[in-house]
């Protein structure tokens, strides 16, 4: 277990690295004067960066809260009124 979580603290590391990367030339493409500037090459990286964006959100989702901070017995609750509600 403990390997597992040394892994996993390795790649955040990483991908909190490639994220800020990712930022800073994100930043320099949303800085351009008008969209027709953005060259096939600059097209093409943007692409490429926003498809490995979204692949690194998807990876982490297992580690990631269902919700924003509900707790188990709040959850319920909703469930059960959402059931009522639709009856």
């Amino acid at each position: 277990m403990e390997t597992r979580e040394h892994e996993r603290s390795l790649t955040d590391g990483i991908n909190q690295r490639n994220s800020h990367e990712r930022s800073v030339r994100i930043q320099t493409l949303w800085n351009r004067q008008a969209s027709l500037e953005l060259s096939f090459a600059q097209f093409h990286q943007l692409a490429h960066m926003f498809v490995d964006h979204i692949a690194e959100f998807l990876q982490s989702m297992p580690q990631r809260p269902v919700t924003p901070g509900e707790s188990p017995k709040q959850i319920r609750a909703l469930l059960r009124k959402g059931l009522k509600t639709a009856s």
